[in-house]
């Protein structure tokens, strides 16, 4: 099935289709993830992706008393055996992820500020 996940974002790339993905991440799950990405100029079907990236504060305890919002960029290349190299940058985070998508349990990505936050990603339906 992880497979077949990937290869829906190869063929979809081949297309010059947007991949939408959706997702949560912090230690409650407190920060919602959006991004579209699209094949990156003159990369060859099946290649990098990237996209606008927003990822939003939706616990309750958001400063300010709004929603906090970051806008950024996101990148996705795929890799073998269904796997995906994934890159979030928004705002002064610099984040990455290695594995397959949907991400699992114990998922994480790693910042270059040594932080590491649990990840649940995936392809928006």
């Amino acid at each position: 099935m992880l497979t077949a996940a990937c290869a829906v974002m190869v063929v979809a790339a081949a297309r010059a289709e947007p991949v939408r993905l959706v997702g949560r991440t912090g230690f409650l799950g407190e920060w919602a993830i959006a991004a579209s990405l699209d094949p990156a100029a003159g990369q060859a079907p099946g290649g990098l992706l990237k996209g606008p990236l927003t990822l939003k504060h939706t616990g309750m305890c958001s400063p300010g008393g709004g929603a906090e919002e970051k806008n950024g960029e996101m990148t996705l290349t795929p890799g073998r055996g269904g796997r995906v190299a994934v890159r979030l940058r928004a705002g002064d985070q610099d984040c990455s992820f290695d594995g397959a998508l949907p991400t699992g349990p114990g998922s994480a990505m790693r910042c270059t500020d040594g932080s590491v936050y649990p990840l649940d990603l995936k392809r928006a339906p």
